[in-house]
């Protein structure tokens, strides 16, 4: 991926995505963004933290009505073609 944080925020405005998703987003990329150019190695709790709230992120972004994980895989909210490269 070739995009800032703040790139991929932009390209999320007026996006098929829950707006109260968008907060949570932001908060991961920004935590991800320390452990890569900071080198900030989290503590445990934050570590896990994150991975609950990614969970939730695609909890929250995916339609809903899919029991078949088949059907599911099909039927996610339109990604950002920004985010997809």
């Amino acid at each position: 991926m070739e995009l800032t944080t703040a790139e991929i925020l932009d390209n999320l405005k007026g996006r098929p995505v829950d707006p109260s998703a968008t907060p949570k987003i932001k908060r991961v990329f920004l935590n991800s963004d320390l452990v890569k150019f900071a080198k900030f190695v989290p503590p445990r709790a934050l570590a896990a933290e994150m991975e609950k709230e990614l969970m939730l992120i695609v909890e929250s972004t995916k339609l809903e009505g899919t029991d078949n994980d088949a059907e599911a895989d099909t039927r996610f909210k339109k990604i950002p073609d920004a985010l997809v490269s």
